[in-house]
C-alpha cells in the first residue's frame, strides 16, 4: 500500500460522508458537508507537509500517524454497498444511516487515536487549523454550538440562510444542459466567480447571526490565520517529509 493509496481512501471517505450529510434532513448547502461531522478532516489535514511543518511533527509521530491512515483505509472496504444501485428507495435509505453509523463511529475511533499521538499544544493547533479550514460550516459542529452558546433560534436562521443559498445556486445553474460547449465554458468561468461572491456573502450572513461576543469567541477559537493551500487534499502526495520547525 503506497502513500497515493492512503490519501485516495481518504478522499474517497471525505467525498462520501459529504454525500451521507448532505442526504441527511435539515442541512443546506453550508450544512456539515464535506468539511463538517462526518469527515475525519483532522487526519486529512495532517497528511498534508504543510500541516506537519506548522505542528513540528517529529519523525516517532509521522510513523505513528502513518500506520493509524493504513488501518483507516484496510477497514474502507465494508463501508460502501455494491448492490446500492439495486436497492429499493427505502432500503437506500436503512444502508445510507447504516453508512452514516459506521462513518461516524470511525471518525470517532480514529480522532483517539490521533488525539493519542499528538501533544496538547498540536491538538490546539489542528483543532484551530480545522475550524479555519471548515469555516461557517463549522457552526453547525454540536461541539462549536456548544462552545459558542448558539440558540435553536440562531441555528433556525443560519439554516435559512443557507436554504436560500442553496436555492440561488440551483438557480444560477440552470441551462447549462442547453449550451453548446464553447458557451459553457464561457458560463462556467462567470459562475465561478458568481458562486465565489455568493459563497461570500452567504458565509457573512451567516456569522452575522452571531451576538458580538459569540463572534470574538470564534474568531479567538480559530487562532492565528493558517494559509492552507486547499488544492494539496486532492493532489497526489511526494515522497518527500516535511523537516520540523527548529526550536526557538
Amino acid at each position: 500500500m503506497n502513500k497515493l493509496c492512503i490519501s485516495a481512501s481518504f478522499v474517497v471517505l471525505f467525498t462520501a460522508s459529504a454525500v451521507l450529510a448532505a442526504q441527511a434532513p435539515g442541512m443546506g448547502m453550508m450544512g456539515p458537508g464535506m468539511m463538517g461531522q462526518g469527515a475525519n478532516i483532522e487526519l486529512m489535514l495532517l497528511n498534508l507537509p504543510q500541516v506537519q511543518k506548522e505542528l513540528n511533527l517529529v519523525q516517532e509521530q509521522l510513523d505513528k500517524l502513518q500506520e493509524i491512515r493504513r488501518s483507516a483505509m484496510e477497514g474502507m472496504r465494508d463501508l460502501f454497498p455494491r448492490d446500492f444501485r439495486d436497492l429499493s428507495a427505502e432500503e437506500r435509505q436503512q444502508r445510507m444511516q447504516e453508512m452514516r453509523n459506521k462513518i461516524e463511529e470511525r471518525t470517532k475511533e480514529l480522532r483517539n487515536k490521533v488525539e493519542d499521538v499528538l501533544l496538547d499544544h498540536q491538538k490546539k493547533r489542528l483543532k484551530e487549523i480545522k475550524l479555519q479550514v471548515q469555516g461557517v460550516q463549522a457552526l453547525s459542529d454540536p461541539e462549536v454550538i456548544e462552545m459558542l452558546g448558539i440558540t435553536a433560534e440562531q441555528r433556525e436562521k443560519m439554516e435559512n440562510v443557507r436554504k436560500e443559498a442553496a436555492a440561488k445556486q440551483r438557480k444560477q445553474m440552470e441551462g447549462l444542459r442547453d449550451l453548446s460547449p464553447e458557451e459553457r465554458r464561457e458560463r462556467g468561468r462567470q459562475l465561478f466567480e458568481e458562486m465565489r461572491k455568493a459563497r461570500e456573502e452567504t458565509e457573512k450572513a451567516v456569522v452575522d447571526v452571531l451576538t458580538p461576543s459569540q463572534k470574538e469567541k470564534w474568531e479567538k477559537a480559530k487562532g492565528e490565520k493558517f494559509e492552507l493551500d486547499m488544492s494539496a487534499l486532492f493532489r497526489r502526495p511526494g515522497g518527500q517529509r516535511p523537516q520540523p520547525k527548529p526550536e526557538n
